[in-house]
């Protein structure tokens, strides 16, 4: 998410902590010249973060969402931690039991075998997604039962730097209904459970 100036995120914390405010009220410090007030306050105008009422300034839905996400004591935009699902498809019982699984094909983990996998959007209900993406990854129809919540952290070899932070959201998809076959992300294939721990490098 892009970091605004500094003097923009002092406007929108204002209007984090009030319903409407006029030009002089909004304005954070007496010595910064209108001129570069003006030029920060449309700015956020043409974003979509602010909009004006005449005499009045308010924040808009999206201005909302995105002052929200700041911490108001160090005026900065905190990233969020993702969320995820990732979708077990099993086929049969105890030992004949499989599990489909895909090679990925995308960065960042370019050939590492596991679940299939995908970022929620906002506004989606999580079983949707893993329904859908069943399907689109792997051309199956199924009904996705939530079974296990996983926090994840990613962290990069040698620096040790927080790549990602995700929350995963396990659904279990059994006995689904089709032919299993990849997509662009990555062909798919399955497992007999025996071979579940050699096979599998990212879950």
């Amino acid at each position: 998410m892009k970091q605004l100036h500094p003097l923009q995120l002092k406007m929108l914390k204002k209007l984090l902590f009030a319903p409407q405010m006029k030009y002089t009220e909004l304005k954070p410090e007496e010595h910064i010249e209108n001129n570069q007030f003006s030029f920060h306050l449309n700015a956020l105008i043409t974003m979509g973060y602010i909009k004006k009422i005449d005499p009045y300034y308010i924040l808009t839905t999206q201005g909302k969402e995105y002052a929200n996400r700041m911490d108001a004591g160090e005026l900065q935009i905190q990233l969020q931690a993702k969320v995820g699902v990732l979708v077990c498809a099993t086929r049969g019982q105890g030992d004949s039991q499989e599990y489909l699984i895909y090679t990925r094909k995308k960065h960042p983990f370019f050939g590492k075998q596991g679940f299939i996998t995908w970022k929620a959007k906002i506004g989606e209900a999580l079983a949707d997604v893993a329904q859908r993406e069943l399907l689109e990854e792997a051309h199956l129809l199924g009904t996705p039962q939530l079974v296990h919540i996983k926090h994840s952290f990613v962290y990069e070899k040698g620096s040790h730097k927080l790549l990602e932070d995700k929350f995963f959201y396990f659904f279990l998809v059994q006995n689904p209904q089709g032919t299993a076959q990849g997509s662009e992300e990555g062909p798919v294939e399955r497992i007999a459970r025996k071979e579940f721990s050699k096979k599998i490098t990212s879950i």
